[in-house]
């Protein structure tokens, strides 16, 4: 097995590290996501809980943004069945409500939680902090 994976990838690059972007506001998730892009992370996005565990269940992102005020799933909820299905991920979350989730999200394997309308470049220099660069 491990054969057939280094004669598949000889010759070839590493594959970018996946950062997927769970965010129920699309403008926003998919600038993140063309940013990402453009220096050189394979981004995905998901603008619903639901979408975020279908990506979850069929992948394994290096790193998560997770917004926790998402409708329809309770964001420590989504936090729950994405670490169940993902536990190596990397998880930075972003909230309305820093004061209330900071000890349960850590306590849950969140890396570090942000406060909603961190501005762009504050949010994805911490979310590259999770992630090695692509190399060039």
């Amino acid at each position: 097995m491990l054969l057939n994976t280094l004669r598949r990838n000889r010759g070839s690059s590493v594959a970018p590290p996946l950062v997927l972007i769970v965010q129920a506001e699309a403008e926003i998730a998919y600038g993140l996501r063309k940013i990402l892009q453009e220096r050189g992370y394979n981004a995905r996005t998901a603008l619903s809980g639901f979408e975020a565990l279908g990506i979850v269940h069929t992948t394994q992102p290096a790193a998560i943004l997770l917004d926790l005020d998402m409708p329809g799933f309770t964001g420590l909820k989504l936090l729950q069945r994405i670490q169940e299905h993902a536990p190596e991920s990397r998880i930075l979350a972003v909230t309305a409500h820093v004061e209330e989730y900071q000890n349960l999200a850590s306590k849950m394997g969140v890396v570090e939680v942000l406060q909603k309308g961190t501005p762009v470049d504050t949010l994805l220099s911490h979310l590259i902090s999770l992630v090695p660069a692509p190399s060039a």
